[in-house]
């Protein structure tokens, strides 16, 4: 049903709702508010001092305006709540003095000191204007949330409009929800704390119940039979043995999880975790090499230009003396290269493509696509990961990432994945030296680095910020600024995500030939980046990381068999000393993503992992493991007794 029927629906609010993504009347009232102004009265008993409350009183005389300057007025009034008198004061409403007498009912909104006996409000309500109960927060820039919800209301009082149910009648009964009808109708209007208890929970359990369906669904379908054509073994043992270190053990199983999957008569769907410097491109490039000494093709896509290139980089050396042909492509390269990489992976002379975004684009196609390798896969949308695969037919995966997942949700994560390990670091890689100071000890950190240069050794600097603001002073171009000016005889550079593609190329080609000696830069260098020289990691306003993003900045030293440090500098909080001694403590990464789970929970640790590992809204893992699992089985017994009833 289209949007234009809809009482207050013009063209305007059209365009409007067209640009948040609403084109339907069914689209319109499954908008869902993101949270609720609660606008309840609170009793004197309840109130808690310096926090924002509702509270009914009697207007004991006539306000008063007082201007303190040019459009700044604060209006005074007295207000008896509950036998007992407040001052209110009510900042640019002089207005309220023609509306409010002696006697006048109110509701006030504000800031309550209960020492004073005072409340700075923000608003002043005639009681019997006042709704009590939830106001819905959309959070559409351009629709306020009161037009939309009565958008909404409008909607839902028309005839026709029909609210599909998305659970199993079975499930609802079981964990005595109200039907989806019902949570859409009070999702937009709810009028109890009741009510809002039922919307949460329905959301919860029908987030938890349509993600286990998915995933068991998608798990079913990467069970169909694929053919496999034979290759040559012996081809890829050769390869293997150009590799110029030992393989660990977990290298080692891990080759033979990729071979035995690729073998499989179905799909592979497989996740690889592995720490720093643990050898996961090893294992892509062992997958690759079966995958093109079957004379097909391999797609690898990494998220930044940095890592994709470097990939690029490592792919030409490990097939150098083979005929193996490695084709990059990115949106940074000009327009003359992208035709000839295109016209290469179409043609079939391109046997494996590595690239960033550019590889899922319209002008991309393939001759024939087999495997597809994601590299740090939770740095790209679903749509973005399932346009590349639809790029080829029967198409195995592998996923790979470095940002180590806590084994309690691995198994939530990945579900419908079979998952690899690589949980051993080559014998030879030593530990990085780990310590944590305060941003005031400048003396301490100016001797760390004046020891790694005389040294003749590299060193990252790292800020969370580009810029300066009010919360972080050593930001990337304000330290680049000290560096350069105190280190005068060495070569300080600047690498940011804002600067072209190219110029970030050089700068980094430059630090890897050892041009550089320090370079300042933002977490762009956090996955993948690799350079033998560096042996000095410096994390500024470390506070303000996850373990998880600690942890791989650290990993971009040590990396070459060579004593390194990493150094922690943090402002001092009631949490950041406890956190950096535990960086100090271990360089077990998956032990650190657990710790940041227990303390942080899991939506803080997926935001810094950057998004896409779990699609929730409304559940939190962390609470609500008990009720996750048990709503497996409800799915799981669901498709099972859809199944035999689709088969009678």
């Amino acid at each position: 049903m289209s949007l234009n029927i809809v009482k207050g629906i013009g063209p305007k609010r059209i365009s409007a709702l067209n640009e948040a993504g609403i084109f339907t009347i069914k689209e319109l009232i499954h908008t869902m508010p993101k949270g609720y102004h609660e606008r309840l009265i609170s009793k004197k008993a309840d109130l808690n001092d310096h926090t924002q409350v509702h509270v009914a009183g009697v207007v004991v005389q006539k306000p008063t305006v007082f201007f303190i300057r040019k459009n700044l007025s604060r209006l005074s009034l007295k207000v008896i709540i509950e036998g007992e008198q407040y001052s209110v004061f009510v900042f640019n409403q002089h207005y309220l003095k023609r509306v409010l007498n002696e006697g006048s009912n109110v509701v006030v909104y504000g800031k309550l000191n209960q020492n004073k006996l005072s409340i700075t409000a923000t608003k002043v309500f005639l009681k019997d204007n006042f709704n009590e109960g939830y106001e819905p927060i959309y959070g559409i820039d351009a629709i306020p949330d009161k037009t939309l919800n009565q958008m909404i209301l409008n909607a839902l009082d028309l005839s026709g409009v029909d609210v599909e149910e998305t659970l199993p009648i079975s499930f609802i009964t079981k964990h005595d929800l109200i039907s989806k009808k019902r949570m859409i109708e009070i999702a937009h209007q709810p009028t109890s704390a009741d009510d809002y208890e039922h919307i949460k929970r329905r959301l919860k359990l029908e987030e938890m119940f349509l993600f286990h369906v998915k995933l068991l669904n998608m798990k079913q379908l990467r069970t169909k039979s694929v053919k496999r054509t034979p290759y040559n073994e012996t081809a890829l043992h050769e390869i293997l043995n150009r590799v110029p270190f030992t393989l660990t053990t977990a290298q080692n199983r891990v080759i033979s999880e990729l071979k035995t999957d690729l073998d499989k008569p179905r799909l592979m769907n497989r996740m690889l975790q592995g720490d720093t410097g643990s050898g996961k491109t090893l294992m892509a490039l062992v997958a690759a090499t079966i995958a093109v000494l079957r004379q097909t093709q391999v797609a690898l896509m990494a998220p930044t230009d940095l890592l994709a290139r470097q990939h690029y980089n490592k792919a030409c050396e490990f097939y150098a003396k083979t005929n193996i042909k490695v084709v990059y492509l990115s949106q940074s390269q000009d327009k003359h290269e992208q035709q000839a990489a295109l016209d290469a992976i179409h043609g079939g002379q391109a046997d494996f493509i590595i690239g960033t975004h550019k590889l899922f684009s319209h002008a991309v196609t393939y001759h024939n696509l087999k495997l597809v390798i994601i590299d740090e896969q939770h740095r790209f949308g679903v749509n973005q990961r399932e346009a590349l695969l639809k790029k080829g037919s029967h198409v195995d995966c592998l996923y790979l990432t470095a940002t180590p997942i806590p084994r309690t949700l691995a198994h939530i994560v990945f579900g419908d994945m079979d998952q690899s390990v690589l949980d051993e670091k080559p014998a030879e890689r030593l530990p990085v030296d780990t310590e944590a100071i305060t941003l005031g000890s400048t003396k301490t950190l100016r001797h760390i680095i004046k020891n790694t240069l005389e040294d003749n050794a590299q060193m990252f600097v790292v800020s969370p910020t580009i810029e300066a603001s009010d919360q972080i002073k050593h930001s990337a171009t304000s330290l680049y600024k000290q560096y350069a000016t105190y280190f005068k005889d060495s070569k300080v550079a600047l690498l940011h995500g804002q600067m072209d593609k190219n110029k970030q190329q050089q700068i980094l080609e430059s630090f890897k030939l050892g041009d550089i000696d320090i370079l300042i830069t933002t977490t762009i260098i956090e996955v993948g980046v690799d350079i033998k020289g560096a042996t000095l990691m410096i994390v500024y306003h470390a506070e303000r990381f996850g373990f998880a993003q600690l942890h791989q900045l650290r990993g971009r030293v040590g990396r070459h068999n060579k004593p390194s440090r990493c150094v922690f500098v943090y402002q001092q909080t009631d949490t950041s000393e406890p956190r950096m001694q535990a960086m100090c403590d271990t360089q077990d990464g998956f032990l650190l993503s657990e710790m940041d789970l227990k303390l942080r929970g899991h939506g803080d640790l997926i935001g810094t992992m950057q998004s896409g590992y779990l699609p929730f809204e409304h559940v939190d893992i962390t609470r609500d493991m008990g009720m996750f699992k048990s709503v497996k089985a409800d799915a799981l017994s669901w498709l099972k007794q859809s199944k035999h009833d689709e088969h009678q």
